[in-house]
């Protein structure tokens, strides 16, 4: 792969890579940085793992690899937010890229990512597009359709407002390039306070800052979708919500948000009824993005599912 002439000191780029058992997946993201156009300084593995097969991995690439990696074998594990930390505060590069394991850069993406910030001294984050694959690398969907359910539209090439990016997961889980400086300030951990949402909440508190993102309108990322993957999910619509109306101002909420929150309200109060947050399931039902869907067939069998969860009414069983 032929390298840009894109100007950069030698330091600036740190990819980090948190990772669990799977060096198959593993090996695959680290040849798709050997592959950039603009190669990074250093690669940063943390490994969660309780078997040795990455690390007998990362000893083989090593060897091979145009570019230094840093290899840390967390014992005991940190889990994913504590190991994402580490791996942000051993970063001594000016912009960190956090690349899950299973996922795949493409091969200008480091240069596409970069570029912005050379052009403007304000902006804290760059992101492009994604696509989703399967465990084989396989297409699974349009990747305008995936991209445009996020707001990653034409229209809204460029500079973005931080808050928004972060708060409708315009920004994505990963394959972001971001300042050391603001990554450090914000932290990827949250104390349990995210659930399994920990990339959302961190561009979520990241975009708190107030400072512009850029929005690269090129695909810049393949997303895989695997058995053993942390994909969005319900699980995930449930954390997202109870964060978006406990952590918002009402002055936050803009056209992008409310529709945000329409879209994932139904699937979180299902959730929040089967978890028994009573609390959460009231209020999102009765909230003005799912009021007006209470007397529809799904609203209704969600009325239920709640009297049936909460009252214990004999013939409901």
């Amino acid at each position: 792969m032929p390298h840009s002439t894109i100007n950069i000191s030698k330091d600036s780029i740190a990819v980090v890579i948190p990772t669990y058992k799977r060096p198959r997946y593993l090996k695959e993201a680290i040849e798709s940085i050997w592959e950039q156009t603009v190669l990074p300084f250093e690669i940063i593995i943390g490994d969660d793992s309780i078997d040795n097969n990455s690390e007998l991995l990362i000893q083989e690439l090593s060897i091979l690899s145009p570019v230094t990696i840093r290899y840390f074998h967390n014992k005991p594990s940190l889990k994913q937010t504590n190991n994402i930390q580490m791996l942000f505060e051993q970063s001594k590069s000016e912009y960190i890229v956090l690349l899950h394991d299973d996922d795949i850069l493409l091969p200008r993406s480091l240069e596409l990512l970069l570029e912005p910030f050379q052009r403007n001294n304000d902006i804290i984050a760059s992101f492009g597009n994604q696509i989703l694959v399967d465990e084989h690398l396989k297409e699974l969907s349009n990747p305008l359709s995936i991209n445009d359910s996020f707001f990653r539209i034409p229209e809204s090439a460029g500079i973005v407002d931080g808050f928004m990016a972060g708060a409708v997961s315009m920004f994505p889980n990963d394959g972001f390039m971001v300042r050391r400086k603001e990554a450090l300030l914000v932290g990827y951990f949250h104390d349990g306070r995210a659930g399994k949402t920990g990339d959302f909440y961190f561009g979520f508190r990241l975009g708190k800052l107030h400072k512009p993102f850029y929005y690269v309108n090129e695909i810049t990322a393949k997303y895989r979708i695997s058995p053993d993957a942390c994909s969005i999910g319900s699980e995930s619509c449930y954390w997202t919500v109870k964060i978006l109306f406990e952590e918002c101002l009402p002055t936050d909420f803009s056209v992008e948000l409310e529709q945000s929150l329409r879209d994932r309200i139904p699937i979180a109060i299902t959730i929040a009824i089967n978890k028994k947050d009573r609390k959460n399931a009231i209020k999102w039902l009765f909230s003005k993005y799912y009021r007006y869907k209470l007397l529809s067939l799904r609203g209704i069998k969600r009325i239920i599912l709640f009297i049936w969860s909460y009252c214990n009414i004999p013939f409901l069983k």
